[in-house]
């Protein structure tokens, strides 16, 4: 992941170890994931889909043009920055191939045939996972999967491997949504007791929920999904066909990439006002963003000072940020902690390691943040 640098994608900056974990500083993406705005919006629009799908398709370009198969794409895995844009995320099943790899990895439900055949499969499984991801977007629901029986999908599973015929299935690009409706009855009755009139309104709300299919895919839209959903990955839209696809005419994909335009869920009401399902501002949370920014200024620094000679200044510069960042979050911190923490401070000074693109931490590092 040092290697990748693409604005579609989460950057990696450092990596780092202690004798029980392996730590990776990566890019602080504030704005959650897909999967949390497309389950609070149910569908986007085709307009939102669009470009959603535009960072999706220039991040895939370019893994592929580095010979990186991703092969797990899914809205879990596909963050939102603070400007509304995306970012790919998660390369745990992602692979550099030459030609063909024959491992069967991936969430089932965006597996392309072939990998779940166990055929051999190269760049073109992205492609079909594309197209289930663009069908999801539009109607919140997966063209290819059966939840509501889960024997009659295992059954279905088990039939692909040994019938290829399972999967030569037609994609209905009609969708049923709910339509509700509400009708109010208001009654006002009068009575007289003690010679009180009494006046009582009585409001009755009927709602009746009606079901419609639509179809919400324009023509464009729908050529490229069947395109994209080809059986045989042989036939099966590439790259260059689906940038030049007449569904994404009106974008610039010079100017995509260079993110001029505002991303597509800027003006998403849920992103407007964000739950606290991915918003961290607990008081042990602070003190970690503060620990991890002295850590990437450390990691920045490095990057700058590419003469070895520079190495004690940028470790003594990193040491004397977290004396201070130490001293200013501990206040109420008695002098044998005090000195405890002084003493820490030393051992990881005696034995941190700052090699070129990556810093080697023998110690629990997070583990000694200390929370107000």
């Amino acid at each position: 992941m040092f290697s990748l640098d693409h604005p579609f994608i989460v950057k990696l900056f450092a990596t780092f170890k202690s004798p029980r974990y392996l730590y990776f500083m990566m890019e602080y993406v504030t704005k959650g994931d897909l999967y949390f705005y497309l389950k609070k919006e149910q569908r986007f629009k085709e307009e939102v889909a669009k470009k959603i799908v535009a960072g999706l398709v220039l991040a895939i370009e370019y893994l592929h043009s580095q010979n990186i198969i991703y092969r797990d794409l899914k809205p879990e895995n596909i963050l939102v920055d603070q400007k509304g844009h995306i970012k790919l995320t998660d390369f745990g099943f992602s692979k550099k191939i030459n030609s063909q790899t024959m491992s069967i990895v991936g969430t089932l439900d965006y597996m392309a045939p072939e990998i779940i055949l166990g055929k051999g499969h190269g760049k073109a499984v992205d492609y079909w996972s594309l197209g289930i991801l663009i069908f999801e977007l539009i109607t919140g629901k997966l063209p290819f999967s059966n939840r509501n029986n889960d024997k009659k999908a295992n059954n279905n599973i088990n039939g692909t491997v040994n019938n290829n015929n399972s999967f030569h299935r037609v994609v209905d690009f009609n969708t049923f949504i709910n339509n509700s409706s509400s009708n109010n009855k208001t009654t006002t009755t009068t009575t007289t007791n003690n010679n009180i009139d009494t006046t009582t309104i009585t409001t009755t709300t009927n709602t009746t929920s009606k079901t419609t299919k639509v179809c919400l895919f324009s023509q464009d839209l729908q050529d490229l999904v069947l395109k994209l959903l080809e059986f045989e990955a042989d036939n099966r839209i590439g790259i260059h066909e689906i940038k030049n696809h007449k569904w994404f005419s009106d974008i610039n994909w010079l100017d995509f990439e260079s993110k001029i335009e505002p991303g597509p869920f800027l003006n998403l009401q849920t992103f407007k006002n964000p739950q606290k399902s991915f918003v961290y501002n607990d008081d042990f949370s602070d003190s970690f963003s503060s620990y991890h920014n002295l850590l990437q200024n450390s990691c920045s620094n490095m990057n700058n000072n590419n003469n070895n000679n520079n190495n004690n200044n940028i470790n003594d510069n990193f040491m004397n940020s977290m004396t201070t960042y130490n001293s200013s979050s501990d206040d109420s911190a008695d002098s044998s902690e005090s000195n405890q923490n002084h003493q820490h401070q030393q051992s990881i000074k005696n034995q941190i390691n700052i090699n070129t693109g990556s810093i080697n931490l023998d110690f629990d590092g997070f583990e000694h943040v200390n929370s107000k």
